[in-house]
């Protein structure tokens, strides 16, 4: 099993910047902020489809209570990150978010 464990932090408008405690993908995962509370994480090849078990955590912190992590259509190189508020609205997180990426062979 390869795999990407981060604690991400995000502020204002900025992309996540990831804190990694593990990467045994074979490259840099880039973060990119779409929009309020939603994510792109990408790395060529790397996460292919029916391998690939993206799982997060939140850190409470009064804004964010939950978060998502989701494949992207059929190519392997990107999932998405949604993180919400207790309303379901897409907000930024603001706060730490724990990713780990597992993917099998």
């Amino acid at each position: 099993v390869k795999r990407y464990i981060a604690i991400l932090t995000q502020g204002g408008t900025d992309a996540p910047a990831a804190s990694v405690h593990e990467n045994t993908l074979g490259g840099t995962v880039v973060w990119t902020r779409l929009s309020a509370g939603a994510y792109i994480a990408t790395l060529a090849g790397a996460f292919p489809i029916g391998r690939t078990v993206p799982k997060v955590g939140v850190d409470y912190n009064g804004n964010c209570y939950f978060a998502s992590a989701n494949m992207i259509g059929s190519a392997p190189d990107a999932f998405s990150l949604l993180t919400f508020d207790n309303t379901f609205t897409n907000v930024d997180h603001n706060s730490q978010i724990y990713v780990e990426i597992d993917v099998y062979p």
